[in-house]
Protein backbone atom coordinates (compact mmCIF):
# COMPACT_ATOMS: atom_id res chain seq x y z
CA UNK A 1 0.00 0.00 0.00
CA UNK A 2 0.97 3.59 -0.55
CA UNK A 3 -0.26 6.71 1.22
CA UNK A 4 -0.85 9.95 -0.60
CA UNK A 5 -0.26 13.04 1.54
CA UNK A 6 -1.73 16.22 0.08
CA UNK A 7 -1.25 19.57 1.78
CA UNK A 8 -4.15 21.84 0.90
CA UNK A 9 -3.95 25.58 1.56
CA UNK A 10 -7.38 27.19 1.56
CA UNK A 11 -8.68 30.76 1.65
CA UNK A 12 -8.76 32.03 5.23
CA UNK A 13 -12.52 32.69 5.10
CA UNK A 14 -13.42 29.31 3.61
CA UNK A 15 -13.16 26.68 6.36
CA UNK A 16 -16.84 25.78 6.68
CA UNK A 17 -17.43 25.90 2.92
CA UNK A 18 -14.35 23.80 2.19
CA UNK A 19 -15.30 21.12 4.72
CA UNK A 20 -18.86 20.98 3.35
CA UNK A 21 -17.54 20.74 -0.23
CA UNK A 22 -15.16 17.95 0.77
CA UNK A 23 -18.03 16.04 2.39
CA UNK A 24 -19.93 16.27 -0.93
CA UNK A 25 -17.06 14.91 -3.05
CA UNK A 26 -15.54 12.42 -0.59
CA UNK A 27 -17.72 9.61 -2.02
CA UNK A 28 -15.96 10.10 -5.39
CA UNK A 29 -12.68 9.37 -3.66
CA UNK A 30 -14.07 6.49 -1.60
CA UNK A 31 -15.44 4.74 -4.71
CA UNK A 32 -12.16 5.04 -6.65
CA UNK A 33 -10.48 1.81 -7.71
CA UNK A 34 -7.71 1.00 -5.24
CA UNK A 35 -8.93 3.41 -2.52
CA UNK A 36 -8.42 1.89 0.93
CA UNK A 37 -9.22 4.75 3.33
CA UNK A 38 -8.87 8.51 3.63
CA UNK A 39 -9.08 11.32 6.13
CA UNK A 40 -9.07 15.09 5.95
CA UNK A 41 -7.73 16.97 8.97
CA UNK A 42 -7.12 20.62 9.71
CA UNK A 43 -3.53 21.20 10.72
CA UNK A 44 -2.87 22.12 14.34
CA UNK A 45 -0.28 24.80 13.63
CA UNK A 46 -1.48 26.61 10.47
CA UNK A 47 -5.08 27.80 10.32
CA UNK A 48 -5.42 27.71 6.55
CA UNK A 49 -3.90 24.29 5.87
CA UNK A 50 -5.48 20.85 5.72
CA UNK A 51 -3.88 17.45 5.25
CA UNK A 52 -5.63 14.95 3.00
CA UNK A 53 -4.29 11.48 3.67
CA UNK A 54 -5.36 8.70 1.30
CA UNK A 55 -4.24 5.08 1.44
CA UNK A 56 -4.18 3.45 -1.98
CA UNK A 57 -3.66 -0.18 -2.95
CA UNK A 58 -0.59 0.98 -4.89
CA UNK A 59 0.77 4.12 -6.55
CA UNK A 60 -0.89 3.28 -9.87
CA UNK A 61 -4.33 3.28 -8.24
CA UNK A 62 -3.84 6.96 -7.54
CA UNK A 63 -1.70 8.21 -10.41
CA UNK A 64 -2.91 6.01 -13.29
CA UNK A 65 -6.53 5.36 -12.34
CA UNK A 66 -7.93 8.12 -10.12
CA UNK A 67 -6.01 11.21 -11.29
CA UNK A 68 -6.95 10.92 -14.99
CA UNK A 69 -10.58 10.01 -14.18
CA UNK A 70 -13.70 12.12 -14.48
CA UNK A 71 -14.23 11.54 -10.74
CA UNK A 72 -10.92 13.30 -10.00
CA UNK A 73 -11.85 16.14 -12.34
CA UNK A 74 -15.14 16.64 -10.50
CA UNK A 75 -13.39 16.28 -7.12
CA UNK A 76 -10.97 19.09 -7.99
CA UNK A 77 -13.61 21.28 -9.64
CA UNK A 78 -15.59 21.32 -6.39
CA UNK A 79 -12.57 21.88 -4.10
CA UNK A 80 -10.59 24.17 -6.42
CA UNK A 81 -12.42 27.42 -5.63
CA UNK A 82 -11.43 27.08 -1.97
CA UNK A 83 -7.72 26.50 -2.64
CA UNK A 84 -5.13 29.28 -2.59
CA UNK A 85 -2.71 27.29 -4.76
CA UNK A 86 -2.08 23.81 -6.13
CA UNK A 87 -1.95 21.06 -3.49
CA UNK A 88 1.49 19.72 -2.59
CA UNK A 89 1.26 15.94 -3.03
CA UNK A 90 3.73 13.24 -2.05
CA UNK A 91 3.47 9.47 -1.67
CA UNK A 92 4.97 7.43 1.17
CA UNK A 93 4.84 3.76 2.19
CA UNK A 94 1.74 3.12 4.31
CA UNK A 95 2.40 2.52 8.00
CA UNK A 96 0.83 -0.65 9.35
CA UNK A 97 1.79 -0.06 12.97
CA UNK A 98 3.89 2.49 14.82
CA UNK A 99 7.35 2.57 13.28
CA UNK A 100 6.60 -0.02 10.60
CA UNK A 101 5.86 0.38 6.92
CA UNK A 102 3.98 -1.86 4.52
CA UNK A 103 7.11 -3.23 2.79
CA UNK A 104 8.37 -6.49 4.24
CA UNK A 105 11.75 -8.14 4.05
CA UNK A 106 12.28 -11.82 3.22
CA UNK A 107 11.60 -12.91 6.79
CA UNK A 108 8.15 -11.28 6.72
CA UNK A 109 9.15 -8.58 9.17
CA UNK A 110 8.33 -4.99 8.33
CA UNK A 111 11.34 -3.38 6.70
CA UNK A 112 12.35 0.23 6.37
CA UNK A 113 12.40 1.67 2.87
CA UNK A 114 15.80 1.11 1.30
CA UNK A 115 16.46 4.85 0.98
CA UNK A 116 16.09 5.34 4.73
CA UNK A 117 18.22 2.30 5.41
CA UNK A 118 20.89 3.57 3.01
CA UNK A 119 20.92 7.02 4.62
CA UNK A 120 21.16 5.56 8.11
CA UNK A 121 23.99 3.26 7.06
CA UNK A 122 25.83 6.13 5.36
CA UNK A 123 25.54 8.42 8.38
CA UNK A 124 26.76 5.66 10.70
CA UNK A 125 29.72 4.72 8.53
CA UNK A 126 30.77 8.23 7.57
Amino acid sequence: MITELAILRIRSDAHAGFEAAFARVAPLLARAEGHVWHRLVATADHDDFYLLEVAWRDLAAHTEHFEPSSAHTEFMEVLGPFLVDEPVVIHVPTATRLGAVQDEDASGDAALPSLLTARAHHSLSG
